[in-house]
């Protein structure tokens, strides 16, 4: 019998870990059909196998639904479309206010899966209209 492979190993750990993120097409066109259209969403990929994407309320900016579109082609195809900036380090938190700060330290795929956005604080001199950061 084949063992799974690391890749395998760590998309089963990280579904494992997080029983509230959804998993394939038909949940997220679900999620998506209940919540509606008035959310922004956040594609982004934890694991090599998993495309996962998160939709948040604009107002609160909490995290709705979280769906983990697993070895699925149109997923990945539309995140190497929309991922412009390869595989460069994103910031990980606000250097004139501290937002995001306290997800900084989150390491592996769990650094991917956000219960919730901040935006900078109030007269931050580096604020950007727009810039949010996980919370």
């Amino acid at each position: 019998m084949a063992q799974p492979s690391s890749g395998d190993r760590q998309t089963d750990a990280f579904l494992q870990a997080h029983p509230e993120v959804l998993v394939g097409r038909d949940a997220l066109e679900k999620a998506e059909r209940e919540f509606g259209d008035d959310t922004f969403s956040i594609v982004n990929k934890p694991t090599g196998s998993i495309v996962l994407v998160q939709h948040f309320n604009p107002d609160t900016l909490e995290r709705l639904f979280a769906v983990a579109l697993v070895s699925d082609e149109r997923a990945e195809a539309y995140y190497r479309e929309q991922n412009q900036d390869g595989d460069e380090a994103d910031e990980t938190s606000c250097a004139g206010c501290g937002a995001g700060s306290s997800r900084a330290a989150v390491e592996g795929p769990d650094r991917f899966l956000y219960t919730r956005m901040v935006t900078c604080n109030e007269g931050c001199p580096e604020a950007q209209v727009g810039r949010m950061w996980p919370a």
